[in-house]
């Protein structure tokens, strides 16, 4: 199994989350529209080689994209809640992700993620999450492990926590630089 995400976790990414969505959205309507005219295999190779690439980027940050037919912009976060795997369920049009459902159920089974999930915790002696590390902050408003401007220097390799609060640099996790088409 990969990356297990607490309810505070997913919403942390959205951000980033929510741009890639926009752009499959925007390829994925593209594709519909491209196959109902005459256009070159290689323009329609394109947009689906894009479509894959920024499915891809999903997968690497632990989510994945659900909404084939482009209207909606599904995306489910493996989660845990009362010790059962679920999926926190979020859609492009919603402003944070407040529903789960069994791995089994789909979109139909939603049902509110409990109160007490989506609020961080105020003792920050102990780990948020699954994926937490002992004497981290469990407050989204948590500051003291930001990178200093020396931290976030080319010559040591680091970079600054992007608007996202996904880290970029060798932790293998996506940055909003990486949403930068390539030419």
């Amino acid at each position: 199994m990969g990356r297990v995400f607490t309810p505070i976790e997913a919403n942390r990414t959205l951000p980033l989350v929510r741009s890639i969505v926009a752009d499959i959205l925007a390829c994925g309507r593209e594709l519909r529209s491209r196959a109902h005219e005459e256009s070159s295999h290689g323009e329609v190779r394109e947009i689906r080689d894009r479509l894959r690439d920024l499915i891809a980027e999903l997968n690497r940050i632990g989510c994945e994209y659900k909404d084939w037919g482009f209207e909606h912009g599904l995306v489910d976060f493996p989660g845990v809640i009362d010790g059962k795997s679920v999926l926190f369920c979020w859609r492009s049009d919603e402003p944070e992700i407040s529903h789960y459902h069994g791995e089994l159920d789909g979109y139909l089974g939603r049902q509110s993620i409990p109160a007490g999930l989506l609020t961080p915790e105020i003792n920050a002696s102990e780990p948020a999450g699954p994926n937490a590390q002992p004497g981290s902050c469990n407050t989204a408003e948590c500051t003291a492990h930001e990178p200093s401007p020396q931290d976030a220097s080319p010559q040591n390799g680091s970079t600054a926590k992007n608007s996202g609060g996904v880290s970029s640099g060798s932790g293998g996790a996506i940055s909003s630089e990486d949403r930068i088409p390539k030419a």
